[in-house]
């Protein structure tokens, strides 16, 4: 029961982060922050997170509490769902993506993801 708590909570936690992320953009970019205007923004890069994220283990009970593991599991899953959460928000909004907002999407996304899941490892290992 604890397992799947866990698993839960960091779905539910990197949702919040990329919600966040979607929110930090929105506003860097003068655009409205409405509630679905949010969602629709998030959209493409949950959707590639919540395929690309399970590939890479970062749902496996066993890496949570294993900040190394924790730390490149992260960011190979963010090189290539950030990328690709940006091309699907470029085919929804009927545009290609110029080469910086990947950089500037990925770079970001990475550091807030970290942040997050640096802060979930340390409190997994510290409730041990």
């Amino acid at each position: 029961m604890q397992k799947s708590k866990s698993i839960i909570s960091l779905i539910i936690g990197d949702l919040l982060v990329l919600v966040l992320f979607t929110v930090i953009g929105r506003i860097s970019h003068n655009l409205p922050l409405s509630v679905g205007a949010v969602l629709w923004t998030t959209f493409p890069f949950a959707l590639a997170w919540l395929v690309i994220a399970p590939l890479t283990g970062l749902y496996r009970p066993d890496i949570q509490t294993r900040f190394l593991s924790v730390t490149w599991r992260t960011g190979l899953a963010v090189l290539v769902a950030a990328p690709l959460g940006s091309y699907l928000r470029g085919i929804l909004l009927g545009h290609h993506i110029i080469f910086i907002f990947y950089v500037i999407t990925t770079v970001t996304l990475l550091l807030m993801i970290w942040l997050w899941r640096w802060g979930f490892t340390w409190w997994q290992h510290r409730s041990r």
